[in-house]
């Protein structure tokens, strides 16, 4: 026989893990690599840019006012942004004001604003939204109501608005629309003041919330805002700044896309500015990518690259083991048949190869390899054709007492296992 042993494990010490302190170090670098490449991913995901405070006309987040500028923008109208005077200049051709939460006016600003719309037949919509808060809930749908005959808004049956905004208070001659259930008569969420003049018109709104990006495309909000603000083509707006400016929000940093010079933050935007100023840049598709989707791709990043840190992590170097002595079959084969040869027994020898040719032909029958040997021969005798007494006496019968009868037995087993194995009839 020949054999083969494994070579010894050297003798130089103990083969194992690396110490722990170059485990750490190994950790550190690797988690200082991930997130320098996770910086310069989240860089290349927004185009160089990061998402900053910005006015509220151009932001993105939900309470921002970018898709209603959008909107009107969609319906060919303008929307400018500046001080109160500019509705007087007659290049600007002003046909609606909007002042939202936040923008602080003087008296003398008002005055004037109120002057212009009465005067002029102009709309001025007032969403400063001083009044009975509407509801303790997110949001709240509110009906137009019975007495809401104003007739740019036979199509506003809906609206939703936050439920931190107020309810106004009418007078009388004046039309209330969208009251509130929580609140009882007497008031509504637009409340106009038409036939002032000229045939201008003063509206008072208990918020802009209805307009922002969260809720401008809930219930009959975008119908609210075109039929104010658009309800030609060529309609033009303007936010009024006040003394402190428009209020912020999050959107894409001021010199990147969608954003202004970057000089002042209350210059430039949709539309223009004081100066009626070219129109910034339209915002690019990965602008339009929300803040959580960003984070989201930036944590799947760290995670896979954590990962395949520790998939391909190697703790020490291979151990050496001791592997068992290799012996080609046929050698193994004539060592076991010269023991058995020598102990001169052939009943367990028989007894041998009865129970392989048994684990084999149940192999093929389909059965397990543990199967009854009754089991075995019933199934044998219906494949072969052969009688259930002949094939027990092959596999189940007697023990042999001598050479002869275990060389006939072995010939019998063989000619059973060729004519299940092969179809071959002995």
């Amino acid at each position: 026989m020949t054999a083969t042993l494994a070579q010894a494990p050297p003798q130089g010490g103990p083969v194992g893990p690396p110490r722990r302190r170059g485990r750490t170090i190994a950790v550190v670098v690797v988690v200082a690599v991930a997130a320098v490449l996770a910086v310069v991913a989240l860089v290349q995901l927004t185009d160089g840019t990061t998402r900053s405070q910005t006015t509220v006309d151009r932001a993105t987040d939900p309470d921002g006012l970018r898709a209603f500028v959008l909107l009107l923008e969609a319906f060919d109208g303008e929307v400018l942004r500046g001080s109160a005077d500019l509705v007087t200049d007659e290049s600007a051709s002003v046909d609606a004001v909007l002042v939202v939460p936040g923008v602080e006016l003087s008296p003398d600003e008002w005055a004037e604003l109120d002057r212009w719309s009465v005067d002029d037949g102009h709309l001025l919509v007032d969403a400063t939204g001083a009044g009975v808060v509407v509801g303790g809930t997110a949001t709240v749908d509110l009906d137009a109501g019975p007495t809401c005959d104003i007739a740019a808004l036979t199509d506003v049956a809906t609206i939703e608005v936050r439920g931190s905004d107020g309810i106004q208070e009418g007078f009388e001659g004046d039309v209330t629309c969208f009251p509130s259930p929580a609140v009882g008569d007497g008031g509504g969420y637009l409340v106009a003041a038409p036939g002032l003049g000229g045939g201008g018109a003063t509206i008072y709104l208990g918020g802009v919330s209805p307009f922002t990006n969260r809720l401008l495309d809930r219930a009959d909000n975008s119908v609210l805002a075109t039929s104010l603000f658009a309800p030609v083509p060529g309609t033009t707006t303007l936010l009024v700044r006040g003394q402190g400016g428009l209020p912020t929000g999050q959107g894409v940093q001021d010199g990147g896309p969608g954003g202004g010079d970057g000089t002042d933050p209350d210059q430039g935007g949709s539309g223009g500015g004081d100066e009626g100023g070219d129109p910034p840049d339209e915002d690019g598709l990965t602008d339009l990518i929300p803040t959580g989707v960003r984070w989201g791709l930036l944590q799947l990043l760290v995670a896979l690259v954590l990962f395949t840190w520790w998939r391909g992590r190697r703790v020490g170097a291979p151990v050496a083991e001791p592997l068992p002595v290799e012996i080609e079959g046929a050698e193994l084969v004539a060592a076991v048949g010269d023991l058995l040869a020598r102990r001169a027994e052939p009943g367990p020898a028989g007894q041998r190869l009865r129970t392989d040719t048994c684990r084999l032909l149940a192999g093929r029958l389909g059965l397990p390899g543990d199967a009854d040997p009754a089991t075995v021969v019933e199934v044998t005798a219906r494949r072969t054709g052969r009688s259930v007494d002949e094939v027990a006496a092959t596999l189940t019968g007697h023990p042999v007492d001598d050479a002869d009868q275990l060389v006939r037995l072995a010939a019998r087993l063989d000619a059973l296992r060729e004519e299940i194995l092969h179809g071959v009839h002995a």
